[in-house]
């Protein structure tokens, strides 16, 4: 609250101002200004009588939003969300938050994989938060299972006891997956990236196939044979 040589900033959701204010005048005005996240969501005058009190309820330009990211099942991911636009922060999938009100672009996702390894991707969907519009489904590029079937060069399943080990092919080459095959020498991932996949089988500590598999909305079932 600014005005009449005197100014004060208080940090609080009901606030009371108390100017003292040594005037003639009978009729004093301020200016009003309310920020959050940094970011300033309203602004006004108060105009009121010299030695009298007033209360205010003033409508803030923020709406409460929920933001949801989803694979292509529309299944929601746990992830974490970067938002950029009237202030920038990071949204857990699913959380509902009060925004300022305007456009922000969701440009990065965070996951976590089920090797524990956290795997970020760019993204560059936008949304545009309104007092109308109170929840939000951000699509992810993200498949909500990918099942993997490893065999041997006649058919037959590969040993449960086949050592498994699947990279996303970066630089970083995060590990998705570390472990045992399982029954009828099937690996089944889920909530993974698309991306293209390096997989990599062991048997008695020899490598019996190395080989890249590419994760899309149309390739999420694979039979992969070993040497």
């Amino acid at each position: 609250l600014e005005g009449q040589d005197y100014s004060e900033v208080l940090k609080c959701y009901n606030c009371t101002f108390t100017p003292f204010i040594d005037v003639n005048e009978s009729s004093l005005s301020f200016d009003l200004s309310v920020k959050w996240m940094g970011v300033t969501v309203y602004e006004g005058k108060v105009d009121l009588v010299n030695g009298t009190t007033k209360s205010l309820s003033i409508t803030a330009n923020v709406s409460r939003v929920k933001i949801e990211g989803i694979d292509d099942a529309d299944t929601r991911v746990k992830c974490s969300l970067h938002l950029t636009g009237p202030t920038s922060l990071d949204v857990t999938s699913g959380d509902t938050i009060p925004l300022p009100l305007g456009v922000y672009q969701v440009s990065k996702v965070s996951l976590k994989l089920a090797s524990g390894v956290e795997y970020q991707f760019p993204l560059g969907e936008k949304i545009n938060v309104t007092r109308k519009d109170k929840a939000f489904k951000i699509s992810l590029p993200v498949a909500d299972k990918v099942l993997l079937r490893i065999v041997k060069s006649d058919g037959s399943p590969l040993s449960s006891e086949a050592l498994i080990t699947i990279y996303i092919l970066t630089p970083e080459k995060p590990i998705v997956y570390n472990g045992t095959l399982g029954e009828k020498g099937i690996v089944i991932l889920g909530q993974i990236p698309y991306a293209t996949y390096l997989v990599e089988a062991y048997w008695m500590n020899t490598r019996v196939l190395s080989t890249l598999v590419s994760v899309n909305p149309d390739a999420k079932n694979f039979t992969l044979k070993s040497e």
